[in-house]
């Protein structure tokens, strides 16, 4: 009885408590409010990174009004916290800071933010961003709209293959890949003879992605390319559409100094689906390096699917 009767003494001050103070979980959150007003820049970023990490809804009318701050930072945070949110209302606002916004680093996180809202009509934004000054806007730009697997991009996505940023072309060609369709054609076939081999190499995957079979012959070409991650990447381009000429290209570079050269040998085995291949990214799978095992692992499912 006088255990059941301190219980009921606890749950009535718990209630007492809970209305006493009932706003305790929202504390951080007003502070934070509060503190986006606050003269000093400082204390507006923190309060503006302490509001991104609530993710929560109703602090989203602070984040819009905190697009406009003189702090570029704070800026950068609240367009990063709108589209962790989602927040459809600030599409327009995102929009105008990605393309008019004097700091790189802000217009870049717009155009990303804007491309959580997944929302086609955001699209000519991202379009009109490929001329950005800045490689890392351009480069959000053109993997946003791979993303969107848009085949009416492709037209300006093509005038971006001759970007005199190698980092930009690489992207580029990765974009026209995903969007898959055999319009991009006329960018990616230079593309194999790019002046970077990654740009060449993404070239050649792309050029598989798609099934270009106009662009066999140029493939095979590739196969004799000085860099091995272009040697691998164009035989498993060739693979995707049947053909395992570039198999001994492929076997030569499990062997390669280069790690990343080796991983993308070993995802391009899981295409050749013959006993051989299984066999050996069994053994692969049972790596200590665990990229390596990670890596082996999803291509020997890819092998064993017929």
């Amino acid at each position: 009885m006088k255990i059941r009767t301190l219980r009921s003494v606890l749950c009535v001050q718990v209630l007492a408590w809970g209305m006493a103070f009932p706003s305790l979980a929202a504390e951080p959150r007003q502070d934070a409010l509060n503190q986006l007003r606050s003269p000093e820049a400082i204390k507006r970023r923190i309060a503006a990174q302490e509001l991104v990490n609530l993710r929560s809804p109703d602090t989203a009318p602070a984040l819009m009004q905190a697009l406009s701050d003189k702090d570029a930072y704070v800026r950068t945070l609240t367009a990063r916290g709108l589209g962790y949110l989602r927040w459809s209302a600030a599409k327009d606002k995102l929009a105008e800071l990605a393309l008019k916004d004097p700091n790189a680093e802000v217009r870049q996180t717009a155009l990303l933010s804007l491309r959580f809202l997944s929302d086609p009509a955001t699209r000519p934004t991202f379009e009109k961003a490929l001329k950005d000054p800045a490689e890392a806007v351009r480069v959000a730009a053109i993997s946003s709209l791979g993303g969107f697997k848009d085949v009416s991009a492709v037209p300006v996505l093509l005038e971006s293959c001759k970007d005199p940023s190698p980092v930009t072309r690489r992207n580029v060609f990765s974009a026209l890949g995903q969007i898959g369709d055999a319009s991009a054609l006329p960018g990616l076939m230079p593309g194999l003879k790019d002046s970077d081999a990654l740009a060449r190499a993404n070239a050649a995957q792309a050029l598989g992605m798609i099934r270009a079979r106009d662009a066999v012959p140029a493939l095979k070409k590739a196969l004799e390319d000085p860099d091995t991650m272009v040697k691998v990447s164009a035989a498993q381009a060739l693979a995707h559409m049947g053909d395992f000429s570039g198999r001994p290209m492929v076997m030569a570079a499990l062997k390669d100094p280069n790690k990343i050269a080796r991983l993308l040998a070993i995802d391009a085995l899981g295409g050749f689906k013959d006993r051989g291949a299984i066999v050996m990214l069994e053994s692969l799978a049972k790596d200590p390096d665990p990229s390596i095992k990670l890596t082996a692992q999803a291509a020997l499912q890819r092998a064993r699917q017929k």
